[in-house]
């Protein structure tokens, strides 16, 4: 290996140590240890066994190490809770008054109080809603009027 493939290699780790690609980084280390005594029985006869030991030490650590996070990173989702929760994407099906919490911050305020004040005037009888389909009127009676009439009892 030239200057310039040193080079471009420890760039290419630098680069990925900054993007925080770790695995990619230990796999790297751990064949260029591996591979690191070969190249030295070949350019120096005269190297002390201690120094074969410590490179394939090092490169054992570094394959658990990496092992270790690739194990960390597979690691199966946890379980989805065994309570319900209210979707906000409910496609074509109305808001129940289960869901009148997570309603209530979907922007529909005014329009609720406007019917809560009209559902508790003792002198009006009845109050018509109108609107067009999938507008939302179901929704705004069950999860928005319901609601708020079961909160405020």
């Amino acid at each position: 290996m030239d200057h310039n493939g040193l080079i471009t290699r420890v760039q290419t780790i630098v680069y990925l140590l900054r993007r925080g690609q770790w695995e990619k980084v230990l796999a790297i280390l751990t064949v260029a240890l591996f591979g690191a005594p070969a190249i030295l029985r070949q350019v120096w006869q005269e190297v002390p066994q201690a120094a074969y030991l410590l490179l394939y030490a090092l490169g054992a650590a570094s394959a658990l190490w990496l092992v270790y996070r690739v194990w960390k990173t597979a690691a199966p989702p946890p379980p989805p809770p065994d309570v319900l929760v209210s979707s906000a994407i409910k496609g074509l099906l109305p808001f129940t008054v289960a869901d009148g919490k997570l309603f209530a911050r979907l922007g529909r305020r005014t329009e609720v109080q406007s019917l809560l004040g009209l559902a508790q005037d003792r002198q009006i009888g009845i109050s018509v809603v109108r609107g067009e389909s999938g507008s939302g009127k179901t929704s705004l009676l069950q999860a928005g009027l319901a609601y708020a009439l079961g909160k405020s009892a």
